[in-house]
């Protein structure tokens, strides 16, 4: 009942709760980011891995199959979910605006329970594509539970460091350029809807993590640096072919190519607006991870919490 509170108190005093709690992180992650940087040593030490196995045909399926059933199978399935959750409502008009639809809570409950269907349905198929195909390990994939107790406090060492510029730059944006108009956010602060915010709420926090950090970071970021590594090995044995077979490790501008795309398609699949720069800004950082320690866990933690803050916020904070 305390925290039902915060909705209650003023303006002000939510903002002071929200940039108490921002600046608070910080203060952990922002000394340690400068420390490392002025030592000349990495935010993240490189762990050695290799390559994904899977190519550019079977990475390029797998995010057709994301775009296919995630986008395009879940909007089939919302009346489906939605008439069996509300027998007793009436279906919505089939001319009804799509604004109209976002103020639905029921229609709105059935679009989060259809997305967090078929996005678990994504990487099901997407694995078993891979493990057909590739032959993959865990390790492969990122989802390894080798040393997680480190990968789990990187995780939450790195979300100090991301998450403060990351949502400092999205309230920036949302002042200065417009509010943001996602699904969750629009919908739930018109009707204030219990079930919607649990079904959005897992949606957000327990499913997109997962999928998306796999999709995105190790499927296709995985393919790419592969790919970047393989065309300077060629450049390598061109120069002195008694090189042929090192695998080498991509350095400088190209390191980051990988990390850009992977980065650029994730911001593009969210709704459009002030949201795509900070979710860049944030994919960036989310991929930095993956590519130094090749495991999906780190990026998962943050990509959790940083999900959780935005729920919890417009939960007990809804007009900071």
């Amino acid at each position: 009942m305390g925290l039902m509170l915060l909705a209650e108190v003023s303006h002000k005093t939510q903002f002071a709760i929200a940039a108490t709690f921002i600046f608070g992180l910080a203060a952990i992650g922002l000394p340690f980011a400068i420390s490392r940087l002025r030592s000349g040593r990495p935010l993240v030490e490189p762990t050695q891995h290799r390559f994904v196995p899977w190519d550019g045909a079977i990475a390029l399926i797998a995010m057709m199959i994301f775009a296919l059933i995630a986008r395009f199978f879940t909007i089939a399935l919302v009346p489906i979910f939605y008439f069996a959750t509300n027998p007793e409502l009436p279906p919505p008009s089939p001319d009804i605006s799509v604004e109209k639809l976002i103020n639905d809570p029921a229609w709105l409950t059935a679009l989060f329970q259809a997305q967090s269907f078929t996005n678990i349905a994504v990487i099901t198929i997407v694995m078993i594509l891979l493990q057909f195909t590739t032959r993959p390990s865990w390790f492969d994939f990122g989802l390894d539970f080798q040393d997680f107790g480190r990968k789990l406090k990187l995780g939450l060492l790195a979300f100090t460091v991301i998450f403060p510029p990351v949502i400092l730059l999205n309230g920036l944006l949302n002042y200065f350029w417009r509010e943001s108009e996602h699904p969750i956010i629009v919908g739930y602060r018109a009707s204030r809807d219990e079930t919607l915010f649990v079904w959005s709420a897992i949606a957000a926090v327990v499913v997109a993590p997962l999928v998306e950090e796999f999709i995105f970071r190790g499927v296709l970021q995985g393919w790419l640096e592969r790919l970047f590594a393989e065309r300077r090995r060629r450049s390598i044995i061109e120069t002195d072919d008694s090189l042929d077979g090192v695998q080498p490790a991509l350095e400088g501008p190209a390191s980051m190519l990988p990390i850009f795309f992977s980065s650029l398609m994730f911001a593009v699949v969210h709704p459009p607006g002030p949201d795509w720069i900070s979710i860049f800004f944030l994919a960036l950082g989310l991929g930095y991870l993956y590519r130094q320690t090749h495991s999906l866990w780190p990026g998962i933690i943050v990509h959790t919490l940083l999900n959780a803050w935005s729920m919890a916020a417009l939960y007990f904070l809804p007009d900071a």
